[in-house]
């Protein structure tokens, strides 16, 4: 439901197909529990960085950004800051949000945040949040625990399966938030099937 949320969002004023809206913070700090008919639903919350997608006048294009953040444990390998300005080392698009869901799915199949499991409770640290940030940028990804990575339990399988697509480094690689939610409702279908 995570997924279709961040779908939602991408939706909002793109008639045309085009991602207009990026929420740019999506961590387990940004998810609340509500209640849509009779059902707890998790929501996204905190839009204060946002990004409202604009287009190039001459081409129609969407433009990308630049973004500047603190956290590198939750941000994709291309919003890593450069040293030189603090600005992310990539030109940025919906694609970071996708990214940050596979945090989220990282969250819910090993029950820690990422990288807690490589560094510990230290993660808050300039010098651990250098080593993270320095890590994404080689491609390296949170460890999965090996009781979990190693596990046959069909619904771990999948959440691990749906964590490893989002977690691709060249963000053109990894599914739209839309493609993500359907591959999670499908496999969510085949499991309850069983």
């Amino acid at each position: 439901m995570i997924a279709e949320g961040v779908a939602d969002v991408h939706s909002v004023g793109g008639g045309d197909g085009t991602v207009s809206l990026i929420h740019n913070d999506i961590n387990m700090d940004n998810l609340l529990l509500g209640k849509r008919d009779g059902r707890d639903v998790p929501l996204l919350n905190d839009f204060n960085i946002a990004v409202f997608r604009k287009r190039d006048a001459e081409t129609g294009e969407p433009c990308r950004f630049r973004g500047r953040f603190a956290n590198p444990q939750w941000m994709s390998p291309e919003q890593q800051e450069r040293p030189s300005d603090g600005l992310s080392s990539g030109v940025l698009d919906e694609t970071i949000d996708v990214y940050a869901l596979g945090n989220i799915l990282y969250k819910i199949a090993v029950g820690r945040s990422p990288w807690k499991h490589d560094f510990g409770d230290k993660i808050n640290t300039p010098e651990i949040k250098g080593k993270i940030a320095r890590a994404k940028i080689r491609g390296a990804k949170p460890k999965v625990p090996p009781d979990v990575k190693e596990s046959a339990e069909p619904g771990v399988r999948s959440v691990l399966t749906a964590m490893e697509r989002c977690y691709r480094n060249d963000p053109s690689k990894r599914p739209t938030a839309r493609e993500l939610a359907a591959y999670l409702r499908g496999e969510l279908r085949r499991i309850d099937v069983k």
